[in-house]
Order: C-alpha cells, then structure tokens, then sequence
C-alpha cells in the first residue's frame, strides 16, 4: 500500500489466501475504479448537477449503497432468525439488537448415576471492565433425572465460578456430579454425534456499551430450528 501510495510498482505474496484476498481489495481494485462515477441509481440521480467523484469516492458510495441493499435482502429472507431483545429498565428498557449468542457444547455426563447434558465450557467471565463485570452463573436443578443444568448473568460486585475445564484438551469435570470426564468420552461422544448445544448467555447492544441478557427459550428454538436449504444431504443409497 505504502509503494502505491508513492506511485512504485510492488509484487507481493502470502501463503494465508485471506491475507491475499484483502490485500486485493485495498490495493487491486480501487485504481480500477478511480475517479469513476457511481453506478447505483441514488448516486447518479443525485449527481448529474456536475458532482465531480475524485479517487475513489464513487466506488465507496456503490459499496454503501449495495452493501445497504444486500443488508435489507438478508432481513427480508432471515430477519425472523434474528429475533431482539428487551432490555432491563436499567438499559433503557427497549428493543435491542443481538450482537451474539454465547453457547456451550455438552455431552451426556459418563456417571450412571447423573447422565445430565454437562456443558463444556473454558470460562463464565462475560466482562472484566472495571465497573462493568459480568459472568455467568451455572445453577443445578437435582429434582430433575437427570440433573438439569441452567445459567443466569450477574453481574455488579463478585466474580465468575471457576469453569469446568481441568486441564489441557477436552478435560473437564461435570458440574451437576463434579465427576472429572477425561477427553476421551468427550471425543468418543463427538464423534458418535450425541454432542449438543446449549445458549449461555445473549449479548445486545446496550444505550452505552454491550448488555449481557439471559439466554432466552425461544432465541434457543429459532437457532435450532434453522435448516439451510443450501446444505446438501447425503443419502447412504
């Protein structure tokens, strides 16, 4: 970029081919485009009282307009798997957008006695800023067999539980038996395809900063019910 900048020819390479690929954009196809005017509608209807578009203002403006287009595309399509969120009255008490959804993976406990789904997970610390902590607090409901394993956000004074995991790998002890589970189950369970999902937490964009929610049923439901039909299925026929 610095030897375009002052008009050098350059060659470079990189084994990483995203590294190639944003290279390319920033320095490949803006001077193919410079002191062009922009092709979207808006832009031309807007600029024939003599707009003159110098370097590479008019390719910016096709990227705002198309990128804007595509962005109403998708939420016409799947806008309905990307439910918001209410806030805490703290928060403003309003609709908010979901920035993600923090999940856990889980296996079936080994212990014939619990056989709860255990959540594998490194840590609960949702936030360590200064003055706005937050984690993720697992509660066990033993009344249920097998145990079920649901989690609520804190935060304020206190600080996360320590995590399940125990060591390198896929080492990790239940939370509802606290038997250690060696790797071995874990893998063993993940390649069988009994390994399931369970949603920790929301995170939304909240009046100043992110807002940590609890994870919500439906947010759940809509995640799993999703089924892209771009994926192909292969049959054993």
């Amino acid at each position: 970029m610095e030897a375009q900048r002052l008009g050098l020819e350059a060659h470079g390479s990189d084994i990483n081919p995203v590294a190639v690929l944003i290279t390319k954009a920033l320095i490949e196809i803006p001077p193919k485009f410079a002191n062009f005017t922009p092709v979207n509608p808006d832009s031309r209807k807007n600029s024939l009282k003599t707009k003159i578009w110098y370097g590479v203002q008019g390719l910016a403006e096709d990227v705002r307009y198309y990128g804007q287009w595509m962005r109403e595309q998708a939420f016409k399509q799947i806008g309905h798997l990307y439910p918001k969120v209410n806030l805490s009255q703290e928060s403003g008490d309003a609709k908010a957008t979901v920035i993600a959804w923090l999940w856990a993976r889980t296996v079936k406990c080994p212990n014939p006695a619990c056989g709860c789904q255990m959540p594998l997970v490194r840590s609960f610390e949702l936030s360590s800023k200064k003055g706005k902590e937050g984690w993720i607090e697992p509660t066990i409901n033993h009344s249920q067999q097998p145990p079920v394993v649901s989690f609520q956000v804190k935060s304020g004074k206190g600080k996360a539980p320590e995590p399940p995991k125990t060591g390198r790998g896929a080492k990790f002890d239940c939370l509802a038996c606290k038997q250690p589970v060696d790797d071995k189950h874990i893998k063993a369970e993940g390649v069988a395809g009994r390994m399931n999902t369970q949603l920790l937490a929301i995170v939304a964009e909240g009046k100043n900063s992110r807002a940590y929610l609890q994870p919500i049923q439906k947010h759940e439901d809509i995640a799993h019910s999703a089924q892209p039909s771009w994926i192909s299925h292969c049959s054993d026929s």
